[in-house]
């Protein structure tokens, strides 16, 4: 009885017990009688975080099974759907329970009768928002409507704070797809607009994170928030079409200065990929580095010793170095472009210049711990190649803050 858990000074939330369901269902009753206008609700259950609610619990609803996704996502459709007429976006983000796991996901589906508001949401990435991952196995599978997450401000990769375009790789898919799955038939959003389950884009358009960077011109993600949303409302239209469109209505580009942008904003997306992650191992744990911070031999000593035993340290190497020049181009690139708003021609120099020395930094780095870890196995270090990249990391770290002093 709720007498006897209020005794307790708690409320577990089990969703088999009837008493859980109909304290859902008597929650879900006072929100739509106070607030009638709202469409419907969006409903994440895999990571929920109450730091601010301390008399609260929560992330533990569902507690690892899908039989309780199927009791929720069906207390859902009824009382919301089916007796109110109102939407269910059901999120499925749940550290891989179903939201990359296809048999489970199509377990759920079986068991949850559609309905036109009852509607899935899934994130583009088999996983969170990373590169050098495939497309969500989960997309498009089932009798459901669906739609698609897209992250246009990424915590992994910057957050605005330097160029990445995401949206020739999200809408028409990335490269990488090509060697990690070459036969699958959907890579980009494009791919799916041959689906009547495919209902809709969401993005992300700031938001991840925790922490910093913290930026002061949204530029980066405005361009791709603009680029999907507008494919979304129509899927008729080219990638680059929305591209040039953006860039000339808030930018003022001329032609010429049109194709250097996309130049540096195409370059970004191979530098990324490059530079942070790599081509030789899909594998890499890619949380090594977020927000402002940046791991090391803690985060990637797995992957390091896979790149050890399997002799792929110059390879490795020379991808970073690859990815640097990259940097330099999109820096140079920037430096040549003209732009009639002088505040945003200033940002776009000093966030490209800000790329150009944070990968030049994570060089720097894994030359000193791939080819000390490669000393540790041998016996014999490149001491040469180590004592240059230390002083090109200390010195590449003065010039950041010089970047921001000035």
């Amino acid at each position: 009885s709720l007498e006897e858990l209020l005794t307790q000074g708690k409320i577990i939330p089990d969703l088999r017990k009837p008493f859980t369901q109909q304290l859902i269902r008597e929650c879900i009753a006072e929100i739509f009688d106070r607030f009638p206008q709202l469409d419907g609700l969006t409903i994440r259950t895999g990571e929920v975080y109450l730091q601010d609610c301390p008399h609260h619990t929560g992330g533990n609803i569902i507690q690892g099974q899908v039989e309780n996704h199927i009791l929720l996502a069906n207390l859902l459709r009824e009382e919301i759907c089916v007796k109110r007429g109102k939407k269910v976006i059901y999120r499925t983000w749940d550290f891989g329970l179903i939201h990359t796991n296809e048999e489970n996901f199509l377990r759920l589906c079986a068991a949850v009768e559609p309905h036109p508001l009852f509607i899935f949401s899934i994130k583009h990435q088999k996983g969170d928002y990373h590169r050098n991952t495939v497309f969500n196995p989960t997309i498009n599978k089932g009798v459901h409507r669906f739609q698609v997450e897209v992250q246009c401000q990424m915590e992994a990769y910057g957050k605005g704070a330097h160029p990445y375009y995401v949206g020739k790789g999200v809408i028409d898919g990335w490269d990488e797809y090509r060697w990690l799955q070459p036969d699958y038939p959907y890579h980009g959003l494009r791919s799916l607009c041959g689906s009547a389950q495919f209902t809709g884009v969401w993005t992300w358009s700031r938001g991840g994170g925790w922490r910093g960077p913290y930026i002061s011109n949204e530029l980066w993600p405005s361009l791709n928030a603009y680029v999907i949303s507008n494919w979304a409302q129509d899927t008729t239209r080219s990638e680059e079409s929305l591209f040039n469109e953006f860039v000339q209505r808030f930018l003022g580009l001329d032609g010429r200065n049109t194709e250097l942008f996309r130049k540096m904003m195409l370059l970004s997306a191979d530098a990324i990929l490059k530079g942070q992650l790599t081509s030789y191992y899909a594998s890499m744990n890619p949380w090594w580095t977020r927000d402002e911070f940046l791991g090391g031999i803690n985060q990637l000593k797995t992957d390091f010793d896979f790149f050890l035993r399997h002799q792929l340290v110059d390879k490795i190497l020379a991808e970073k170095g690859e990815a640097t020049a990259i940097w330099k181009q999109i820096e140079a690139i920037a430096q040549q472009l003209e732009v009639s708003n002088a505040e945003q021609a200033s940002f776009i120099r000093t966030s490209a210049a800000y790329g150009r020395i944070k990968f030049a930094i994570i060089e720097q780095g894994w030359i000193v711990m791939l080819k000390g870890l490669q000393g540790d196995s041998t016996g014999v270090y490149d001491k040469t190649a180590i004592e240059k990249a230390i002083r090109q990391y200390d010195a590449l770290w003065e010039e950041w803050k010089q970047l921001k002093a000035n």
